[in-house]
């Protein structure tokens, strides 16, 4: 993508990804809002659009907005500093227009026209799949002909609709228009000019290069965000030049890559080249960062047919193969607490560290699904739900650990975006039987993937966990398909201290997976196959010997081969469908009842309501209600919501947020997350807990 719809879509997934992160139900299906964009100004003589964009979210997402992007210029600087085929001017100023909740700017596209050479100049508006032309326009007047596009975009996140106008050059002629490709031509006479060619030309290299994910950089068209470097070039000089060729290298690691070329360079024109180098794939055999040079040289040809060239080149930093960092941005530079500065930039590159073809993990993914009792994964959800009960359980058979990373100070974190990671590639967890959060949740995913799955990365504030995307059931469509997250960091050398069950961890992801979904906290979700499928991989690894694994000591262990009895049933679901007699249906409802507190001073009786449904993919989910009077206190309400994991008859209560309200002062006090147990008792659903250091009973009656 490049030129206008680059910035349309730059600015269309910031405010996709404050919808997204605020859906209420499926990761593929949040609600959809309704955004507008308006690009409005003129090219110049030179091909230069500068334009007023006018960007008005949904009003439902205007606070929200606000609150990420507190000093609005936040808000285009990714944009700016990051696109590969485009140079943008920083925007002077940036305002929140609360009357009208419009953000508001002027910003100018270097570059925007392409030159073709000998007067033809082409724009494209570059329109994605799912982008339509809805109407277009064209006014003719005596300074210059305008071009009006309103372009529509909807998905399951937002409803775009674009409006994008364009006035052309005054002496613009031969005006060619494709309305429903958004391209269109003209000629622009230009005069060849006399004197000495000059050139402005600078360099922007990104520091860093991530060798473990070396094939994403040559990826133009798939990946053109994961640029290495662009020389930017601007005719100052006061005559044409032509045939003006750009090429990089990086010498030891990326030979002299292809000419990207421009028939010709007006004065005044600015154009972009940038470097998307095909990697040596010994880069990624390093293991330590390794500098190297990012060199570039140029040539053309000024009005008389004499060539020019010339060269420059900056200094970049080779990471290490195993080593992997969030952000593009340096110290000091991100936003403090900003999720998606420190944590989203290059996220979808993790997909190359979950290998996608390794015999090792093939065979270790194999002596889960034997542990499954050979269960076809990919044709059923519950055997799907089955064999990856079958992936944890063979770990903690073969006493793998969570391992926390290195340079963690805030203990509340798995690991800090902020750093650089070291992150193993799938074989090295089997291997080393330890793993960190990211490690644990590559290997999950990499596991699933050979076994038919679908794997996804879900990215939270410092942590990072294993989602999947479970097979159709019968009669669903694929839209239906359910998700579940496991929370894969329960693994503490077999059923040591701290270790977590299979239900916990369940209960975890599913609950961590919610908060993203409901938008109490931000999240990052990787598609891997996705990614996978454009051509972001990893590298080739050495050969291993076959009998690999018995070396390293891993087997299928000394218990039995699991069942569907197992706790292996998905979040708030029994093992077959509702018609089949499952026990999810039983509790579905209003129930009414009572929690009865037996605190050191005695009893204390709660009336209490409870609401359980079902989403439409099938997650069991419940609301409820509580009030008491505390003497000295006074009147307390307490709101609380979450999941339900059905286990056998059991069910286990996830609180995914809660709030406590006094009814007679006005303060209220946020409750920490949690689980309850309750189960059924003939018509009764009851249980007690005892996490709070005293005993809470709780009986509920269907309404």
């Amino acid at each position: 993508m490049s030129r206008c719809a680059a910035l349309l879509t730059g600015i269309f997934l910031l405010t996709g990804s404050l919808v997204h992160a605020h859906a209420e139900d499926d990761p593929d299906r949040p609600t959809p809002s309704q955004a507008y964009i308006d690009m409005v100004g003129s090219l110049s003589a030179q091909g230069d659009f500068a334009f007023n964009l006018s960007l008005r979210p949904a009003p439902e997402r205007w606070k929200l907005l606000k609150a990420r992007y507190n000093t609005p210029q936040l808000l285009f600087r990714d944009i700016v500093a990051h696109h590969s085929s485009l140079e943008t001017e920083f925007p002077e100023s940036v305002s929140f227009d609360e009357r009208n909740l419009r953000i508001r700017t002027r910003m100018n596209l270097l570059g925007y026209a392409r030159n073709l050479g000998e007067g033809e100049w082409l724009v494209d508006l570059d329109l994605e799949d799912g982008q339509a032309v809805q109407q277009f326009g064209r006014k003719d007047e005596e300074e210059g002909t305008t071009l009006v596009w309103v372009v529509g975009q909807a998905n399951a996140e937002v409803a775009l609709e674009m409006t994008i106008g364009v006035q052309l050059p005054k002496e613009a002629t031969d005006i060619r228009v494709e309305e429903r490709e958004g391209v269109f031509r003209y000629h622009l006479e230009r005069a060849p000019g006399e004197g000495k060619p000059r050139l402005q030309t600078a360099l922007r290299v990104k520091p860093r290069i991530l060798t473990g994910a070396y094939k994403a950089y040559g990826l133009a068209e798939a990946a053109p965000d994961q640029w290495l470097a662009k020389a930017i070039i601007k005719n100052t000089g006061p005559s044409v030049i032509r045939q003006l060729r750009v090429r990089f290298q990086i010498p030891g690691f990326a030979d002299w890559g292809l000419w990207t070329k421009f028939p010709e360079v007006v004065p005044g024109q600015t154009v972009v080249a940038p470097y998307h180098p095909v990697l040596d794939a010994k880069v990624a055999q390093l293991q330590s960062k390794t500098p190297a040079n990012i060199l570039y040289e140029y040539a053309y040809e000024d009005v008389d047919g004499t060539v020019h060239q010339d060269s420059d080149g900056a200094r970049a930093t080779l990471l290490g193969g195993h080593e992997f960092y969030f952000s593009n941005y340096q110290a000091g530079e991100y936003v403090p607490g900003d999720f998606y500065e420190t944590m989203t930039q290059n996220a979808d590159l993790l997909a190359a560290w979950v290998s996608r073809e390794d015999p090792a993990v093939d065979q270790f993914a194999a002596m889960a699904n034997r542990l499954a009792g050979g269960a076809q994964s990919s044709l059923d959800p519950n055997a799907a739900r089955l064999t990856l009960h079958a992936i944890y359980e063979l770990w903690v058979r073969n006493n793998f650990v969570y391992v926390t990373s290195a340079g963690v100070r805030d203990r509340t974190l798995s690991f800090d975006p902020k750093l650089v990671q070291n992150i193993k590639y799938p074989r090295d967890v089997i291997r080393d039987k330890a793993g960190t959060c990211i490690d644990t949740a590559i290997l999950y995913s990499s596991m699933a993937a050979s076994l038919g799955l679908d794997p996804y990365l879900l990215l939270v504030p410092g942590h990072c966990l294993p989602v999947f995307r479970l097979p159709a059931k019968r009669g669903q469509s694929e839209d239906e398909r359910e998700w579940l997250a496991i929370e894969s960091t329960g693994i503490r050398g077999g059923l040591g201290e701290g270790y977590r069950s299979w239900e916990e961890v369940q209960a975890f992801g599913q609950k961590l997976l919610l908060a993203v979904h409901s938008g109490q906290m931000p999240g990052k979700l990787v598609d891997v196959k996705q990614l996978w499928a454009y051509g972001v991989t990893g590298p080739e690894l050495p050969d291993l010997p076959a009998d690999i694994l018995e070396r390293w000591k891993l087997s299928e262990g000394s218990g039995p081969v699991l069942t569907a009895g197992d706790g292996s049933q998905a979040q708030g679901q029994e093992g077959g469908d509702e018609d089949e007699g499952s026990a999810a249906p039983s509790i579905l409802g209003r129930w009414k009842g009572q929690q009865v507190h037996h605190l050191p001073a005695g009893r204390l009786v709660a009336p209490a309501s409870l609401a359980i449904g079902r989403t439409e993919q099938g997650q069991l989910v419940w609301e409820g209600v509580a009030v008491a009077t505390v003497n000295g206190v006074g009147r307390l309400r307490t709101e609380a919501a979450g999941t339900v994991a059905v286990q056998g008859r059991a069910f286990v209560f996830s609180i995914v947020r809660s709030i406590t309200r006094n009814l007679d002062t006005g303060q209220s006090e946020q409750g920490e997350p949690g689980t309850v147990t309750l189960q059924l008792d003939g018509q009764r659903l009851v249980g007690r807990d005892t996490s709070e250091g005293y005993a809470v009973d709780f009986i509920f009656e269907k309404e």
